[in-house]
This record gives structure tokens, sequence and C-alpha cells, in this order.
């Protein structure tokens, strides 16, 4: 999962675009190990710096101030649903989405070498980890202890000593920090599947960065030969996103769509939603995600978050979200990208 050494950089990259390619920082929430990070190098390629951040809050702070190029969150899991604090501070900070990774998640069972599953009595993991496991646990009698990450569940496990005490984390974890794998894929279902947005800062009108600063240009560059081909679905792909990121090719990426995400809030009275929504229903545009989270202050006043099939380049999902601005007191579109899946067999390992 670590970056290549110098003598992997092909011989037509000089030693300078090499150097700056390595400065594309991607924050992201957890330590070395996390399936955070190998979201971060499957999407982005070895060339991507990777930058843990021990909570969420600090992967935007680090992403508002500059010193991080971009960032990589969970915002759906599969099985668990939403991380619902990502989708806080989605809309407290000025940020795009850029494109959506849907990564595979395999969780193991890590224990001290030596250790057999008997031996163990609680098991910690970060809580979407837990209840991604979760029937796991209960059938061998563990006792699930929250951790805030599944890499620093696995490095305590390696600190701790103790033989009772295992975590759920990557095999990549387990390398990381020396323990043996107790169980594979102990997740609860067999198509668990995260999805991570890719986020950057979103520039004030005016200020947006140049051709030449899309991430694409400060990665290694795949070759067009190199990179999946689109294909194209009737309402589901669309034109291309205006500066549409090339994420990494050579870990099998295929994209699976395009994809507009926006978060509105409704009037207060009867038939908002039925109205807002209608602006969709009317032109025929699937939404593929509809979630809402508590405005602050205990006003029970609610937010939405919608991710919708299209880009913004067709008239009609224009047209829809014209009309969604006329029925709804706010509206404030996240972004226009595509969508990316796994098609590798040690996704998420």
């Amino acid at each position: 999962m670590d970056g290549p050494v110098a003598d992997d950089v092909p011989h037509e990259v000089s030693r300078a675009a090499a150097a700056a390619k390595r400065s594309f920082r991607v924050a992201f929430q957890g330590e070395r190990g996390a399936f955070s990070e190998a979201a971060v190098l499957t999407y982005f390629g070895p060339w991507a710096e990777p930058l843990p951040c021990p909570t969420f809050p600090d992967v935007f702070d680090r992403l508002a101030s500059g010193s991080a190029s971009a960032a990589m969150v969970p915002v759906e899991n599969s099985y668990a649903g939403d991380v619902g604090e990502t989708y806080d501070l989605l809309r407290r900070h000025a940020v795009r989405i850029c494109g959506e990774l849907q990564l595979p998640v395999r969780h193991c069972l890590l224990a001290l070498p030596g250790t057999r599953l008997g031996d163990l009595r609680v098991v910690r993991s970060h809580p979407q980890a837990l209840a991604q496991c979760r029937e796991f646990l209960h059938r061998h009698g563990l006792i699930a202890e929250p951790a805030y990450d599944t890499a620093a569940a696995a490095r305590q496990v390696a600190e701790a000593g103790r033989r009772d005490l295992g975590a759920i984390a990557s095999h990549q974890a387990a390398l990381h920090y020396g323990l043996a794998v107790l169980a594979e894929d102990i997740q609860d279902s067999a198509g668990n599947v995260t999805r991570f947005y890719h986020l950057e800062r979103d520039e004030p009108a005016g200020t947006a960065p140049p051709a030449s600063a899309d991430p694409s240009e400060v990665r290694h560059p795949p070759r067009p030969q190199d990179l999946p081909a689109a294909s194209p679905r009737r309402g589901h792909d669309g034109p291309e996103p205006p500066g549409a990121p090339r994420p990494n090719a050579s870990s099998r990426l295929v994209p699976a769509g395009v994809k507009t995400s926006l978060l509105f809030v409704g009037e207060d009275r009867p038939g908002a939603l039925y109205r807002c929504l209608g602006a969709f229903a009317r032109r025929e545009i699937n939404l593929t995600k509809l979630t809402a989270r508590p405005e602050p202050g205990g006003s029970w006043q609610y937010m939405f978050f919608a991710d919708l099939e299209g880009s913004l380049e067709e008239p009609r999902v224009q047209e829809a979200i014209d009309e969604l601005r006329r029925q709804a007191t706010y509206v404030r579109i996240m972004g226009s990208y595509r969508v990316w899946q796994v098609h590798d067999a040690d996704a998420g390992h």
C-alpha cells in the first residue's frame, strides 16, 4: 500500500515532476492501515501522500488550511448506513465533491500472534466496523468496544499485549502492526461497500484554479489507453462533469455513471418536500440518495442531502435545480462528478 521508491518513476517523468506529485497530500480520518487510507491509494494511486488525521473535523480543517490538496471521507456503508458526522461537516465547510469511490470493505479479526479465537473476550474497532460485523461478534460471544478508527484499534492491540483483546481491521493493518489474522471476511454482508467522497476546497467565484491545477495533472498522469472507457446508459451517465478528475487507472477502477449532489432546505409547510422532489420526478431524474440531517438549534427543521443521476451539463438537470430553487428556501450544489467502482480482488485489504 506504500508509495513507490524513486526507481519506480517512469523514465518520461522528470525527478522534479515526481517530487511535485509526491506533494499531493490527501487527508483521511484514521491511522496508517485504515480503510480510508486504502481508499486514498486506490483512487489517487501511489503518487498521493496519505495524510492521517485523528478526527473528521481535522480532515476538513487540513483541507481548509491548504495543508492538504484533497480529502477522502466515507459517507455511507451499504450495511451500516450513513456516516452522519461527514454530512454535518459537509454542510459547514466550503468544499466541493469531485468524485466518488465505491470501495468493497473486507473486515478481518486481528490479534497478537499465537492467539486463538477462543482466547478473545473483547474486540475493538470503529463503531461502523463493529456494526458491520455485529452477527460475527454475537455468534462468538465477543464484547464490542469502540475505538476512533479500525487501524487505531489494531495498534492498541499490538501495544496492549493482551491475548484476550482483538481488533477488526484490514489486512494492511495486520501487516503494519505485526498482528495475526484469525478470521477473514467477517462482515455480516458479503456485498459490504463503503462510498467515499473525493473532496477539494470550493474556490470562490472567479478564483477557480486553472485546468493545469486539476488533480489529474498533479497525480501521475495515466495514458489515455489506460483509462477505463465510460459506458453511457440512458439517464445515468450523461456528459462528463466539468473538470472531472481522472483517478488512478492502474487500480482497476471502472466508471459507474455521473452524479450531482446538492443540499436543500424546504419551507416549513405541508407538502414542501413533495414539491421539492417533484422537480426531479417530472423529469424522470433518479435520486440515488436522500437523507436528512437536523438543523442546529433544536428547531426540528431539517436539511436534505440528495444525490441524483446526471450531470449539471444536462439541460433537464439544470431545469430541475432551477425549479427546486423556486420551491426551497436554500439550495447548495455540492458537485457534479463521476462515480468509480473497484473491480479488484484485493480491494479493501
